[in-house]
């Protein structure tokens, strides 16, 4: 369940704009996805992004994962 999880938020996210790298560890049932961005990009503005790509999936998440 984890792995398909990882894989929609990667999915999801992977066609933001300025994303350098995108990269996610799965461990004893806990998914990390971490995102670096082009230098110069607006902090700001790339975290609004993803999560809004990501509420936008919320629905299709199982409501037992925390989001952290």
């Amino acid at each position: 369940m984890r792995l398909k999880v990882t894989k929609k938020i990667e999915d999801t996210v992977t066609n933001l704009d300025g994303i350098d790298e995108l990269s996610s560890t799965l461990t004893d049932g806990n998914s990390n996805t971490v995102i670096n961005f082009d230098l110069g990009v607006d902090s700001d503005r790339a975290i609004d992004e993803v999560r809004n790509a990501i509420a936008q999936i919320c629905s299709e998440l199982p409501q037992d994962i925390d989001s952290r």
